[in-house]
């Protein structure tokens, strides 16, 4: 396709969808993301859109920092799986409870699924604080350390004030799953002791984790399988050695 046709079709995407980014343009039309972003600059300079990290928004669209992190949160890895698996969580939750929502990928991808609801929230994700729309009836997020690159807030602040909340119902990821050692992996210390100590705060503990992450491991081990009410994944063969608490999507 040359240049012209793919600024055409770039220009009818955003149209439609009113927010794109490079790399489902680059998917789409089947060229480089260098490539769309070339494209991108030539019509940012014809004043047809405005570009934006990761992507462009049209021209005159408000807020582009909202629109940016809304980039972030679609591009997690996995998303669509990730979103399913959060679909399903979701239904777990009552009106009128307290919940905690920790700042793996898993666990921001509840957040459509639970900002129009009467509940109370608390949560170390900024991921998910932003990918909001709908603030719930309290919203929580607790200071601390925040680390950019991971999106989260930990440190002994942030344990301090965690461990005075009782949570009805607590969601968490992880970095590795080992069904044959029925153990649970984080990659940080500081995420590890977030989750444990929020597990140990809560009525309900949910695990959510998407298939790449069985069989692997991370550098600390935060628990064991059955330390989760249920834990709940996308469905895949390596899932033949079922434990009697997961759920698939």
């Amino acid at each position: 396709m040359i240049a012209s046709e793919r600024t055409r079709y770039i220009i009818s995407r955003l149209q439609d969808k009113g927010i794109i980014t490079f790399k489902l343009m680059a998917q789409e039309l089947q060229v480089s993301e260098s490539t769309i972003r070339r494209d991108f600059e030539k019509l940012e300079k014809a004043g047809k859109l405005r570009i934006v990290p990761g992507g462009a928004v049209l021209t005159g669209t408000e807020d582009t920092s909202k629109l940016s992190r809304l980039f972030e949160y679609e591009n997690i890895s996995n998303f669509e799986i990730k979103k399913k698996i959060a679909e399903r969580a979701s239904r777990f939750v009552q009106d009128g409870e307290c919940i905690f929502v920790d700042g793996g990928d898993n666990a921001a991808c509840l957040a459509p699924f639970l900002e129009s609801r009467n509940i109370r929230i608390v949560t170390n994700s900024g991921l998910f604080v932003l990918s909001l729309n709908v603030q719930p009836v309290e919203l929580v997020f607790l200071g601390g350390n925040y680390y950019i690159d991971k999106g989260f807030s930990a440190g002994n602040l942030y344990q301090q004030a965690l461990e005075k909340f009782h949570f009805d119902r607590v969601f968490v990821g992880c970095s590795g799953v080992n069904l044959k050692e029925n153990a649970v992996y984080s990659q940080s210390y500081d995420a590890m002791s977030v989750r444990n100590t929020a597990m140990e705060n809560g009525e309900h503990s949910y695990l959510l984790f998407d298939s790449v992450k069985l069989n692997t491991r991370g550098f600390y081990k935060m628990g064991s399988l059955s330390d989760f009410e249920y834990i709940i994944c996308n469905e895949c063969p390596e899932l033949s050695d079922r434990p009697s608490n997961l759920i698939t999507t």
